[in-house]
């Protein structure tokens, strides 16, 4: 995911790629954006933290460095296969944290429309402890795969869509006031303080598809 001087980056902030980098920078989470080449723009603060990589270094196809020798090109593959299909991708692989040692992570890549529709590229997450938990224990449970009720997801896609709380409510059958208590219920799931920043999380997390949303 070559690294971009200032000038040349901030040509390609579009409203979407500021909004998920504006959101992922206290996310617990390792965040990264992609332009439609596949060449990384972004890594929020948590990747630096957790691998020691300098924000500048990870940039382009310099994240690279941090994954496993023997995972790397399985890694590159699955993404630029996926990014040519404009498709999800999951998979797993392990990094090189700073403290030395590698830890196996799950990483959800997502491709990333504008307004128009246009592909503009990736965000990914790679989520920490997940894997590392799941090898320890055998015998455990599989994780809840959402964190949102399926009616709290489909308001927040209509309100990535634009749709107002009345409009929401005519599309769900449901209350405007219904509605707001949905939106409410993910924010405090979530721990954002607005919509817009419900809807963010929402979609870095996978649990809306915003690519769904602009198309409706």
């Amino acid at each position: 995911m070559g690294m971009l001087v200032d000038s040349e980056a901030e040509k390609v902030w579009t409203p979407e790629r500021q909004a998920i980098r504006f959101l992922s920078d206290p996310v617990p989470h390792m965040i990264w954006l992609a332009n439609e080449n596949g060449c990384a723009i972004y890594v929020n603060p948590q990747w630096t933290a957790t691998t020691g990589q300098a924000h500048d270094h990870a940039l382009h196809y310099g994240w690279l460095a941090v994954i496993h020798p023997d995972d790397k090109e399985a890694a590159l593959a699955g993404l630029t296969s996926a990014r040519i299909e404009r498709r999800p991708f999951q998979t797993e692989y392990r990094i090189l944290q700073a403290t030395g040692h590698y830890q196996l992570v799950p990483a959800t890549s997502n491709p990333l429309f504008d307004a128009a529709g246009h592909y503009i590229g990736y965000v990914g997450t790679i989520t920490l402890g997940q894997a590392a938990a799941a090898l320890d224990t055998s015998d455990a449970k599989p994780s809840k795969p959402f964190i949102l009720s399926r009616r709290e997801r489909a308001v927040l896609t209509w309100v990535a869509a634009g749709l107002t709380a009345e409009e929401i409510g005519g599309k769900l059958e449901i209350t405007p006031r219904t509605v707001e208590f949905h939106i409410h219920s993910s924010a405090r799931k979530l721990r954002s303080t607005n919509r817009v920043q419900t809807v963010a999380k929402a979609a870095i997390f996978g649990e809306i598809d915003l690519s769904r949303a602009i198309s409706l």
